[in-house]
């Protein structure tokens, strides 16, 4: 059986780019790529060649930018993404799709989105938030609006509620003022205006 080869390669100014181990000309170990000014830019895991392991990427100050973990070259497990450093986005893959939670903050690291994936199609609800305040909920099917999205006034009041069916609107939309009161009613199937099927309540 042969024996993993240190292999390294260089800049063009001479500093090291990426220094690896090839075994039968496969990439084997941990790789570990550098900047022209010798920061650490992507640690890296393979085996006969395929990413497998975690994964860390940076940018160019340094900062951590990217954790990932690969299974047989596809992403499987927990996926964060940072900007300078600070947490933007968790969410989780199986098998190289995305499965389970999905959270997102912005760079002041207040939440912003928080949805759910099944075999790589959004599915159950989602929530968006602005500082904080939750602003927007939807519900989806096979990664497809189904069933009632709610906007919200920042009160917290409710702006409008909307039926959806396989993303398109097929129900009730009602629109309400920041008081509560209702202001506006449609009806839709498939995507489009269609007459009520029976008399809306006041």
């Amino acid at each position: 059986m042969a024996e993993s080869e240190k292999h390294i390669e260089y800049h063009d100014k001479g500093q090291v780019k990426e220094s690896c181990a090839l075994k039968d000309e496969l990439l084997e170990g941990e790789v570990v790529t550098f900047s022209e000014g010798g920061r650490i830019l992507q640690q890296a895991n393979f085996t006969e060649g395929v990413l497998n392991g975690d994964t860390v990427i940076y940018d160019e100050k340094g900062s951590l930018a990217q954790k990932m973990t690969f299974k047989s070259g596809q992403l499987d497990g927990r996926m964060m993404i940072y900007n300078e450093g600070v947490l933007q986005v968790i969410c989780t893959h199986k098998d190289g799709k995305q499965e389970g939670e999905f959270i997102q903050y912005d760079e002041n690291e207040n939440l912003v989105y928080k949805a759910n994936y099944e075999n790589g199609k959004l599915s159950g609800e989602a929530l968006w938030y602005d500082a904080g305040v939750l602003i927007k909920r939807s519900k989806f099917l096979n990664g497809k609006l189904d069933g009632v999205t709610i906007e919200y006034y920042p009160s917290g009041q409710v702006q409008t509620a909307s039926q959806y069916k396989a993303n398109k609107l097929h129900g009730e939309v009602v629109r309400y003022s920041p008081e509560g009161t209702v202001i506006q009613r449609a009806y839709y199937i498939n995507g489009k205006p269609a007459p009520f099927p029976h008399q809306p309540q006041s």
